[in-house]
């Protein structure tokens, strides 16, 4: 009977061990996106409407098997910007829509400032490439696709 006694403790120790071990392994940047952000005691405030038209995306890349997008965006507003949201939608050569994503993106893009942001490829199977990147030597298929992006939201430092 200790024996079981002794086993139940160990296993419950494990199961202990393992979730306390899961709960440090989340990224910072996945508990700062679900959390209002703070700067020396100042609180974020999130802007939607026409103060998006003062922030532009450009310079979109993805090249035939990244996994990674990029884009420059340049925060044309007063303030300094920690976050912002982004609605890519992608065509191909015919206009005719292949993926639409929504993508929560934390950036310190200071006043006036542009800075590289990057989100996960909706291209998970590397066929795509955008239109303006490079297409690689030996590349045997690859079919090529264009964006637009919008800024649906962004997050300003008060």
């Amino acid at each position: 009977m200790r024996a079981i006694a002794a086993i139940l403790l160990l296993l419950a120790s494990i199961g202990a061990m393992h979730a306390q071990h899961l709960t440090r392994r989340i990224p910072a940047r996945a508990a700062a996106a679900t959390q209002p952000s703070t700067v020396a005691g100042a609180t974020a405030d999130t802007v939607r409407g026409a103060a998006l038209d003062s922030v532009r995306v450009a310079g979109f890349e993805k090249a035939l098997r990244s996994t990674r997008e990029s884009m420059f965006v340049t925060n044309g507003t007063a303030r300094d910007i920690s976050g912002l949201g982004i609605d890519i939608s992608y065509y191909d050569t015919r206009r005719r829509l292949l993926h639409r994503a929504s993508h929560t993106v934390a950036a310190d893009i200071p006043a006036g400032e542009t800075r590289r942001v990057e989100v996960p490829s909706f291209d998970r199977g590397g066929a795509f490439y955008y239109r303006l990147s490079a297409l690689p030597r030996g590349a045997r298929q690859a079919t090529p696709f264009d964006v637009h992006t919008r800024v649906t939201y962004i997050t300003l430092q008060q």
